[in-house]
């Protein structure tokens, strides 16, 4: 008795994608005759968040930073800089994934940049969004 169920089980499922498959020709068979556009491709990555156009990829040659002294200053002139130049380049590119800023900053050790912006999050002054295991930056 249970082959029975299971063997009706496929069948169902099986006929629901056949006219699943129907439907979509349906569909496009409809478009074409509108002259409509086709649809754009579903991302069923499960992130809304962010679409893709409000974060561009980003190229060095995009964010001028005006350069930092090398000389011995004290640490708190160094973050000032670091952090003048972490809220231009989150004004000059919303949406910035946060691991693309550190490529913007090479000279800058890792941990110290995701502080700051942490810092500047909890300030008020950014606004970071999770995506997947890094997150988006936008000037508040």
């Amino acid at each position: 008795m249970a082959w029975f169920w299971f063997f009706l089980f496929l069948i169902v499922v099986a006929g629901g994608l056949y006219f699943y498959q129907k439907l979509i020709a349906l569909e496009q068979e409809i478009r074409r005759e509108k002259g409509a556009p086709p649809p754009p491709p579903r991302d069923d990555s499960g992130n809304d968040v962010v679409k893709p156009e409000v974060a561009p990829p980003i190229f060095k040659e995009q964010v001028q930073l005006e350069p930092t002294e090398t000389d011995d200053e004290s640490s708190a002139l160094q973050s000032d800089n670091l952090e003048d130049g972490l809220l231009k380049v989150v004004s000059d590119l919303p949406g910035l994934v946060q691991t693309e800023i550190y490529e913007l900053f090479p000279e800058e050790e890792r941990k110290r940049v995701q502080a700051l912006l942490l810092k500047l999050d909890r300030d008020g002054k950014i606004r970071r969004e999770k995506k997947k295991s890094s997150y988006r930056v936008f000037p508040s």
